[in-house]
């Protein structure tokens, strides 16, 4: 049946199967440890490199400003993150972590499923290497270029492929 969908069909299949995954491991640990998948990314993201502005943070874990302000809402509120404004520039925030939010890292699980995991260790560099390079190019031709961008409808079908179907 795949055989009979379009290249561009079976890539936006293949996508969703890709999100419905993320979204259900999201799920799963909201469920069983009280965070889900985007507030960890920010955690481990901010764990990493803090201190750390907002914007920067933004950047880096590829949140947009206003849903990333929305979880770092949630992570304060919760006393995983701290919020610091530092003078002279009281805009500029700048994030750390706090004691509670490294102990839910230290118990919290992989943002990725053991499986999934377990498979990407058994690669070899170069496997590992090739797999990251064409996710990193799927995300970038999947990312619009302006809030304009619209997708392009499909040139009309041919009398031959009409007839076809």
């Amino acid at each position: 049946m795949s055989d009979e969908l379009a290249l561009d069909e079976r890539v936006i299949i293949a996508l969703r199967r890709i999100t419905r995954a993320v979204d259900i491991h999201s799920d799963f640990m909201q469920r069983n440890f009280g965070i889900t998948g985007p507030q960890l990314t920010i955690l481990r993201v901010i764990d990493r490199l803090e201190p750390l502005s907002a914007g920067d943070l933004a950047k880096s874990a590829n949140f947009n400003r206003g849903t990333l302000s929305g979880v770092l809402d949630r992570l304060e509120s919760r006393g995983f993150v701290k919020r610091h404004r530092a003078p002279p520039d009281r805009r500029t925030v700048t994030l750390k972590m706090t004691a509670a939010g490294k102990q839910v890292l230290a118990e919290a699980p992989y943002l990725l499923r053991n499986h999934f995991l377990d498979a990407l260790n058994r690669m070899t560099p170069v496997e590992q290497s090739s797999l990251l390079q064409t996710l990193e190019q799927t995300a970038c031709l999947m990312e619009a270029d302006s809030p304009d961008d619209q997708p392009v409808p499909p040139p009309p079908a041919t009398s031959a492929e009409r007839s076809a179907h």
